[in-house]
C-alpha cells in the first residue's frame, strides 16, 4: 500500500494539481483578495522563489496595478502565507484562466 505523502506529492507534481500547494493556495486567493473588476484584467500567471507574475490585460491596468501592488501583496500574504510572496511582477500578456472548482476540488465538491 502506497503512503498517502506518495500520493500527495504525485498528485502535486504529476497529477491534477500540478503546482505548488502554495501556489495553488495565493491563485485561489486572487478573486477575493483583488475583486471581480481587476480579477477581469489582471490574473496570476506564476510563482517562482516568491515572486508572483501577474498578466495583466493592457498597460492602463499594468499602470495602474504598480500603484496597488504593495496593498496586494499585503493582502495576499495574509491570505496564503505558505506562499512566502515577496514581490509582485505585472506584465501585459494573456490572462491566464482561473483555477476551477474541479481543479482545486479533483474528487468533486465538498458536500455541505
Amino acid at each position: 500500500m502506497e503512503k498517502i505523502e506518495s500520493v500527495l506529492k504525485r498528485i502535486f507534481t504529476e497529477g491534477p494539481l500540478k503546482g505548488s500547494s502554495a501556489e495553488i493556495a495565493l491563485f485561489s486567493a486572487w478573486p477575493e483578495v483583488v475583486g471581480p473588476k481587476i480579477t477581469a484584467r489582471a490574473r496570476p500567471a506564476s510563482l517562482s522563489r516568491g515572486v508572483l507574475r501577474v498578466a495583466v490585460s493592457d498597460s492602463g491596468w499594468l499602470m495602474t496595478l504598480n500603484f496597488m501592488k504593495g496593498e496586494i501583496l499585503k493582502k495576499l500574504t495574509r491570505a496564503a502565507p505558505e506562499a512566502a510572496l515577496s514581490e509582485i511582477s505585472l506584465f501585459v500578456g494573456p490572462l491566464p484562466d482561473l483555477l476551477e472548482s474541479e481543479e482545486l476540488h479533483p474528487f468533486g465538491p465538498e458536500e455541505e
